[in-house]
């Protein structure tokens, strides 16, 4: 027998979380298109070597969802978006007017344990800029980053957005003598600062690098942005610290600057990072965890045989962000998710005649489509059998709707229908052409 359960790490989503999840997706479109970016989608399905090419050990490799096509190639399920994008950039970068600035969102998948907020399959929002090299696309996808967690309410000490410079670790680990095959491990440890114990920390970093550059490193990641230059004073010169110190500048000067932070530590796990890197963090303390991040990938269209073009972007996961708006209080009822209002519309069994009980459930199929053509804004719901006037009002009030609309004998007699508005009890008979007139000049939703 077939077990009912979907497969481990996915999820079936009945109405109630359908309607949480297009709360989130429609918010965070609202925001990316107020911002001017444009809409794209690209295939679930990419060439295994987009993602192992750049996109990380774990990622790139064991986290995979591989199969080979008829041709014996080697394919993927996208497990992130960024390379795709690039991608679909690089073959149309030229004619593109810059900056091209874009947002999906879409399923992604990776074969990794299942956890709270990690599934293997999963949605993003994927927001980019393309084209720009200046600090002012930093500033717009920051920007951009903080409306959508202002767009949900989420208080100020909800979250803060920590940020580093993939050049200015680089740079450092440089004029401390970290050769180039060291880094890259190194780097990977120093991911992982806050999550291990200072003695695995440094016994990690030990099988890598001496004892004094362990120290160095240390007091690199133990300090503010505003202290490192009195540590290290060549970091003066470091291209990535002037240009953190250059937006830290600019996001205070544009009030931006209240969530934002310096972490020393930020690395962000893929390796086609070579700019700014930030991650958004719940501040929740039954949840402190990465809500989402991103960075500039200035370098990665190189793979697919392109001058490489300037790039940055973040993406946020549905689960997580999910997560977050219910920790913090921030989803509305189910039934404030909804955009418009919603009418249920049935007819009163006639017991004595089966031919008038077929006639009125006809009136309420042409009913419900003439307030669907004429009305905006409102969904109507049809009864597709004929129900006593309590149990039709019952299961409207059990599911949210804002009117009932009820049609029996005396009503198709008197050539009209009665009409009970859910919210406060009231009902009264109206005409056809009278009924469309009433939900016509009906307010909207609050939601749409």
């Amino acid at each position: 027998m077939i077990s009912t359960n979907p497969y481990k790490g996915t999820k079936d989503f009945y109405p109630d979380d359908m309607a949480i999840q297009n709360y989130i997706f429609d918010g965070w479109k609202y925001v990316c298109e107020s911002h001017g970016f444009l809409e794209y989608q690209t295939p679930i399905i990419e060439n295994a070597e987009v993602y192992r090419a750049k996109s990380g050990e774990d990622v790139g490799n064991k986290e995979l969802f591989t199969f080979t096509d008829l041709a014996e190639r080697e394919l993927s399920l996208r497990p992130e978006m960024t390379p795709s994008v690039t991608r679909m950039v690089a073959a149309k970068y030229k004619e593109m007017s810059k900056p091209i600035k874009l947002f999906s969102i879409g399923s992604f998948y990776r074969n990794e344990k299942p956890q709270k907020g990690r599934n293997r399959e999963f949605w993003q929002l994927n927001a980019d800029i393309f084209g720009d090299e200046s600090i002012n696309s930093d500033i717009e996808i920051v920007n951009l980053a903080l409306n959508i967690m202002n767009y949900f309410k989420a208080p100020k000490e909800s979250f803060i957005l920590n940020i580093n410079h993939r050049k200015l670790i680089n740079s450092f680990l440089e004029s401390i003598n970290v050769g180039d095959n060291q880094k890259i491990e190194v780097i990977r440890v120093i991911d992982k600062f806050e999550k291990l114990s200072p003695t695995v920390f440094k016994s990690e970093i030990l099988k890598i690098v001496s004892e004094e550059q362990f120290e160095s490193i240390l007091k690199f990641l133990q300090n503010e942005l505003s202290d490192l230059e009195n540590i290290f004073p060549s970091i003066k010169l470091n291209e990535g610290y002037l240009n953190l110190i250059e937006l830290m500048k600019s996001l205070k000067e544009l009030g931006l600057d209240q969530n934002v932070r310096f972490k020393s530590s930020l690395v962000r796990g893929f390796d086609y990072y070579d700019g700014i890197v930030f991650e958004m963090n719940d501040q929740n303390q039954d949840n402190p965890r990465s809500l989402f991040g991103g960075g500039r990938y200035n370098g990665l269209a190189d793979i697919f045989g392109s001058q490489n073009f300037p790039a940055i972007g973040f993406a946020p996961g549905n689960e997580t962000f999910r997560i977050f708006l219910e920790n913090w209080g921030l989803i509305p009822s189910i039934e404030g998710l909804s955009k418009y209002k919603k009418i249920f519309i049935f007819s009163i069994h006639d017991h004595s005649n089966e031919e008038i009980t077929k006639k009125l459930q006809n009136q309420v199929f042409m009913i419900s489509n003439e307030i669907r053509n004429l009305v905006k804004g409102i969904i109507v719901d049809t009864s597709l059998s004929a129900k006593t006037t309590s149990s039709g009002v019952e299961f409207a009030s059990k599911k949210n709707f804002d009117f009932v609309i009820i049609i029996g004998k005396d009503e198709i007699e008197q050539n009209t229908v009665t009409i009970k508005k859910l919210s406060d009890g009231s009902q009264f008979n109206l005409s056809l052409h009278s009924l469309i007139s009433y939900l016509q000049k009906q307010p909207p939703h609050e939601n749409s």
